[in-house]
């Protein structure tokens, strides 16, 4: 993430990954219900993030909704977290 001395964010990297490697095929990743960013095939692992996007001149965000098809199960799935964007933005401040 990159941020100003103002501790506003202008910029965040957002990466799509798997634990074990390429085992999911994600659709979509909806984020506040008003910005996505391009998922589809992913790499492995945590750290590496396959899929990356940039956004910029949004505001940290307080809800991810995911959609992706888990080929071990063969089963489309969707998932909805909310986000603590407080801690988000007390993170990028140190």
């Amino acid at each position: 993430m990159g941020c100003s001395s103002s501790y506003q964010v202008e910029e965040m990297s957002i990466g799509i990954g798997a634990e074990k490697g390429p085992i999911l095929m994600v659709g979509e990743v909806t984020l506040d219900e008003s910005w996505s960013v391009p998922a589809g095939a992913i790499g492995c692992c945590w750290g590496d993030g396959g899929a990356r996007a940039f956004v910029y001149d949004v505001p940290f965000p307080s809800k991810v909704i995911v959609a992706w098809y888990d080929m071990d199960t063969e089963l489309f799935r969707v998932g909805e977290a909310k986000i603590d964007n407080k801690a988000g933005y007390e993170f990028i401040q140190k």
